[in-house]
């Protein structure tokens, strides 16, 4: 698996954007997640020097997750890793977004095979844009929206569950995403699925960057968790 070092070019061009003030107000959004899919696509094997903080969301069947990564706080933007992929994550996110609706909802209100239940038009996500991009076998959603990102930080702070659903014209996806808040979240993911467990802290482009629920570098967190008796080895299994 790449890693998540050799998808990020350090987030200089997110640097440079700043620096210009091209902000998204300015350039578009569009733009600014073309910029976000890029960075993400490039294989440079520089140390990240950059500091910014994120948040992990496990996705309830285990084969995914999703970060949101603090650029600034007009910049929040979201990214799903689905691990091995899946058709209907595919065949849904390959559509532009302006061809899609997206819903995100509490999770309990989905009911698997109802498609209906995963987008109560209440939900609808006003704005979303998004780009799609496969790497080495495994899917990756790169999201820009501000209505999305707030509601996501609420349920994060409530440390509720929610679902985000996205209906195209061939396809739909939901998925069910559950906050990762403390140590303890994270020996609960490893239990759930420890090879995605172990992706997921493999990355090593976020080792020196900020776990924003426990204030502590992602490095210091898998020093924390290997206390507790969880290391992973070159292959992604547990020890």
């Amino acid at each position: 698996m790449v890693s998540f070092q050799s998808k990020v070019n350090k987030f200089q061009l997110l640097q440079n954007l700043d620096t210009h003030k091209l902000q998204w107000e300015s350039v578009g959004m569009r733009v600014f997640i073309a910029v976000l899919v890029l960075i993400f696509s490039l294989h440079l094997h520089a140390k990240a020097e950059d500091k910014f903080n994120y948040s992990l969301f496990m996705e309830e069947d285990g084969d995914g997750i999703m970060f949101l990564f603090y650029i600034n706080p007009k910049q929040i933007f979201g990214q799903i890793a689905q691990y091995g992929g899946y058709k209907w994550f595919r065949l849904t996110y390959s559509n532009p977004d302006t061809q899609t609706s997206s819903f995100l909802q509490p999770s309990n209100l989905g009911v698997s095979g109802d498609a209906d239940s995963w987008m109560i038009p209440r939900y609808a996500v006003d704005k979303m844009e998004y780009q799609y991009s496969e790497d080495e076998g495994d899917q990756y959603l790169t999201f820009l929206s501000t209505a999305a990102a707030q509601e996501i930080i609420g349920y994060l702070n409530r440390n509720e569950s929610f679902s985000l659903s996205t209906l195209a014209d061939n396809a739909w996806y939901a998925g069910t995403f559950i906050p990762i808040k403390s140590l303890k979240d994270f020996e609960k993911f490893a239990a759930h699925n420890a090879r995605t467990f172990c992706m997921t802290l493999d990355y090593e482009y976020i080792e020196d960057q900020i776990f924003q629920e426990l204030k502590k570098t992602t490095k210091q967190i898998i020093k924390d968790l290997e206390y507790n008796g969880l290391s992973c080895d070159k292959n992604f299994n547990l020890n």
